[in-house]
């Protein structure tokens, strides 16, 4: 399980950097990798993004995610020596948007009872 946890804290390091390099240039939001996930295999990893933007630029920078993996896969595999390199899944992490919607909330309830 420690193993585990090593490799996917590894995985989300290195494609920090990878998408500091080949993407976040491309657009005009934040895009962050919030967690990496692999099976325990290896052979599967699910890679969790928010984006601080539009709907659109959601949109667009999970399609140029997906459209872009092998290249993704290729620059994380020559700075990680793993057994497997697993195949990466994009997935939107909502999670960040729900909280900066529930701190909205708060901050307009605490305004009208103030």
């Amino acid at each position: 399980m420690e193993r585990m946890i090593r490799v996917n804290a590894l995985l989300k390091r290195e494609l920090v950097v990878v998408f500091e390099r080949l993407i976040c240039s491309e657009f005009e939001c934040l895009i962050t990798v919030t967690d990496v996930v692999t099976s325990p295999d290896l052979h599967e990893g699910t890679v969790y993004v928010s984006v601080y933007g539009s709907e659109q630029q959601q949109q667009d920078v999970m399609r140029s995610l997906r459209k872009r993996r092998g290249e993704i896969q290729r620059h994380v595999s020559k700075s990680i020596t793993l057994k497997y390199m697993p195949v990466l899944r994009f997935k939107l992490d909502g999670q960040a948007a729900r909280a900066d919607s529930l701190m909205r909330i708060l901050r307009e309830i605490e305004g009208e009872d103030g």
